[in-house]
């Protein structure tokens, strides 16, 4: 079923769901085959594949799922129909985005609670501290629904917000009413724990993409990189090494800093290609700057679709993630599959969990420019096979603990803890019934 203004996903055989109700009536409706509802902003590449994992890995253990996407898209984002690979149901509500300052918006999905109390469900995953989140908590406290937080914001991350005192409030609320959350690493847990959410009651479920499409797609591409390199006009020689960015180009992404570490390294004899692939408001500024410095190696590819994807990593010795702040950065587990070795900002939040310092890659402090020329030039002189070495030992270590199966079993032990609270909780509700029949 769908409500006024919104689409529904065939995906997954997305049923008809009756008018939500509260108390011993919801728990008779939702007994047989629950339902778990995620309460998202829009469907994107990244996040389809996990999705797919997760209805996959809850319908093997009988119960459902069902994403609510509060809008279809927004304006800086130029995906190529990324439900088309969805497995999963779902439904799209027609809201309104505002865009505020920078990077921000602000989704307004005000049909978001006659979604939910339409499909009924028997746990509501909500996606950070946003509006959303606001509404599907209030749904889920008016009609005793347990909820979960799926979270990644960081210390770092909220110390750069205004007005923190008024939002760490309402955040503190938002956790006392989250039977679980769903953290997406380690510094996501601690952020959590600092707003007064129990340890026990925080999944750490590692941020992360699809890795089998980068690393197979990437291994058969570079089979043949030299053609590659030699098709996009760019040199192939060993003793220049080949880095790579993607990401959208805001000032916060800090491309700066490394065009600014290259134009040094250069001037010290070490050649690199930098290739960057995205677009945004800050490409003419970062377009100057290498006019500038006179790089001749550095390559604006423009904003490319996931499928386009694997020929750059391909192209690719390393990988750099300079950002000043970032609350995960999943390019990095995409550099990761592909088997590079990378120089990340240590603001990244998945440096926490996945570099491993001189085995995977670097952290620096991106403001520091003689930590960022030595990683970089460690990186660009290094021997081709250490580099490979480095790249490899990266998959490796992904594969061990970062793939979208492991992101998924996650989610349903999350899902697991926060229903047998439920259960916990009805069974006692019942009891107590039992005996006031009795009486």
């Amino acid at each position: 079923g769908t409500g006024a203004g919104s689409d529904v996903g065939v995906a997954g055989g997305c049923a008809p769901a009756p008018d939500c109700v509260s108390g011993p009536d919801r728990v008779s409706r939702v007994s047989e085959t629950p339902l778990v509802v995620v309460v998202t902003n829009i469907p994107t590449p990244y996040r389809i594949p996990l999705f797919n994992e997760v209805a996959r890995q809850l319908e093997a253990t009988g119960r459902r799922l069902l994403v609510v996407f509060c809008n279809a898209s927004y304006s800086r984002r130029k995906w190529d129909a990324p439900l088309a690979e969805a497995r999963f149901a779902y439904e799209v509500l027609a809201g309104r985005v505002v865009k505020l300052t920078g990077e921000k918006s602000v989704h307004l999905p005000w049909d978001l609670g006659a979604a939910l109390a339409r499909l009924c469900p028997a746990l509501v995953v909500t996606a950070g501290f946003s509006l959303p989140t606001v509404l599907a908590a209030r749904f889920c406290r008016s009609h005793r629904v347990p909820m979960a937080l799926w979270s990644g914001e960081t210390a770092d991350e909220a110390g750069r917000q205004r007005l923190m005192t008024v939002k760490t409030w309402l955040r503190r609320r938002i956790a006392e009413r989250s039977r679980v959350a769903i953290a997406y690493g380690s510094a996501a847990r601690d952020y959590l724990t600092g707003i007064g959410l129990s340890a026990d009651r925080i999944v750490r479920a590692f941020n992360t993409v699809d890795t089998t499409f980068f690393s197979e797609r990437v291994a058969a591409l570079r089979q043949n990189r030299s053609a590659l390199r030699a098709e996009h006009g760019v040199p192939d020689e060993p003793e220049v090494a080949h880095l790579l960015f993607v990401g959208y180009l805001v000032e916060r992404k800090g491309l700066q800093h490394v065009i600014r570490s290259l134009a040094r390294l250069r001037a010290d004899g070490k050649a690199a290609v930098l290739h960057v692939v995205g677009d945004g408001d800050y490409r003419p500024a970062l377009e100057s700057l290498v006019a500038e410095l006179s790089l001749p190696d550095v390559r604006f590819w423009g904003f490319r679709q996931k499928p386009e994807l694997p020929t750059f990593y391909a192209m690719a010795d390393a990988f750099v993630l300079p950002s000043e702040h970032e609350l995960w950065g999943l390019v990095l587990n995409e550099a990761m599959a592909a088997e590079l070795p990378s120089v990340v900002s240590d603001t990244v939040g998945a440096a926490v969990d996945l570099l491993v310092e001189g085995e995977t890659g670097f952290a620096v402090s991106i403001t520091d420019e003689r930590q960022l020329d030595q990683a970089l030039g460690r990186l660009t002189s290094m021997r081709v096979t250490e580099r490979r070495a480095m790249g490899e030992r990266a998959a490796a270590m992904l594969s061990e603990k970062a793939t979208i199966g492991h992101g998924a079993a996650a989610w349903v032990k999350a899902v697991d803890l926060a229903l047998s609270e439920d259960k916990a909780t009805k069974g006692q509700v019942a009891r107590k019934s039992i005996k006031g029949e009795a009486r």
